[in-house]
């Protein structure tokens, strides 16, 4: 990994999430894109702001031939992300998977041919402890229009097995389809969300109440920052998504689906949204956090079973070394304390954002099942269900 890391990292208490209605954002569409509103809605995010837009068949902006017929969902990158170069990577990286049939949002032209641009977003109750380095009651912020992937979450469908299995397939499909790609933004990119700054995550602990939670999360600290790093030297590097989560895969229905099994889904993988955590980093992470999330809500799987199903799937591509199986463990523990002390954390800053505490709904228990199960009891589990598929890494 590249020791030219960008240090601009949340530091606790930072706010960075931007304040605009569905009405501003409206106007800032019509106003950057030459473009009129025919619908807004706000959806979920983490630290940003997302529109989904709907827009009238009338618009004023020569960079725009047709419209997208799906819509449009408008991004507002918080101000400290917006600081950064990331963006254009992450355009260049759905361009080139789009390409290879890889669904994914693409940005819309601005009136100016540009990909995006950078805009004041003035905060509400601003005073001195809100502003920001400057002492400006405003943050910047790069907003832009990006074309909507159409289908449903992942998390609104049944987690079947065989759909589970395909989330591995397109986690490796994703990996190998960028395998020749490097961007300096990729290489410097490193948030508090990247698995390789899991033991920054001390700094965070705080707003975790509970005593035997908290002593949890100092054990995988502990252990990430003993087993896994002395590791690193042995396990493959390359661009990866970073945050490959139950909310980011689109699915879309099958055309024919007939009779199905148990085990078979009415849906496929379909695409992959949000690639602000993409960074050049080790292949386990995207592995280890798609095995979290595949888990946290599963209604029909042990979530102790469901790494062994996006095992097989990834691993019918992208086969692992023994180091790399080693540390996921560790790595998927990484990614639940994760979001559960940020989740936490976030909250504790924007009380009115809750979408940012779902995973403590199931996430605390099963946390604590998995890292109470032995390595080789775990592994034995994984191994099984990979045996089914006939894959094995």
């Amino acid at each position: 990994m590249s020791e030219n890391i960008s240090r601009i990292q949340l530091k606790p208490g930072q706010l960075i999430r931007p304040e605009l209605s569905e009405q501003e954002a409206g106007k800032l569409i019509e106003k950057l894109y030459g473009v009129q509103i025919k619908s807004i809605s706000e959806q979920n995010s983490y630290d940003d702001k997302n529109y989904l837009v709907l827009l009238n068949e009338r618009w004023n902006n020569p960079h725009i031939k047709t419209l997208w017929s799906h819509g449009y969902v408008f991004k507002v990158l918080n101000s400290m992300d917006s600081q950064k170069k990331h963006v254009e990577a992450e355009h260049e990286m759905e361009h080139i998977l789009m390409k290879i049939g890889i669904n994914c949002p693409v940005p819309e032209l601005n009136i100016h041919g540009k990909e995006y641009s950078m805009e004041k977003i003035y905060r509400k109750k601003c005073n001195e402890k809100e502003a920001d380095n400057e002492g400006q009651p405003y943050g910047l912020h790069i907003c832009r229009l990006m074309k909507y992937v159409p289908g449903k979450i992942f998390h609104a469908v049944p987690y079947v097995p065989s759909l589970v299995f395909e989330v591995g397939v397109y986690t490796a499909m994703i990996q190998e389809s960028l395998k020749d790609f490097d961007h300096p933004a990729l290489r410097n990119h490193k948030t508090i969300w990247s698995l390789a700054s899991l033991p920054d995550l001390r700094d965070f602990i705080y707003v975790i109440e509970d005593k035997e939670h908290k002593t949890l999360i100092s054990e995988i600290l502990d252990v990430f920052t003993n087993e896994v790093i002395p590791l690193y030297s042995k396990l493959k590097q390359g661009v990866i998504h970073g945050d490959i989560n139950e909310q980011n895969i689109i699915v879309s229905e099958k055309a024919e689906h007939g009779r199905l099994s148990f085990n078979q889904a009415e849906h496929e993988v379909y695409g992959i949204l949000d690639f602000g955590d993409s960074t050049y980093s080790y292949y386990i992470f995207d592995l280890a956090i798609a095995i979290m999330y595949m888990s946290i809500d599963n209604q029909i799987t042990d979530p102790l079973l469901v790494g062994g199903h996006v095992l097989a799937g990834y691993c019918s591509k992208h086969p692992l070394n023994k180091f790399e199986f080693d540390a996921l463990k560790v790595c998927v523990a990484g990614r639940y304390a994760q979001s559960l002390v940020l989740g936490q954390y976030t909250l504790s800053v924007d009380p009115s954002n809750d979408y940012v505490v779902i995973t403590a709904k199931n996430g605390w228990s099963q946390l604590r099942i998995l890292w109470d199960t032995p390595k080789d009891e775990l592994y034995k589990k994984w191994h099984s269900v990979m045996n089914a598929y006939k894959t094995g890494c």
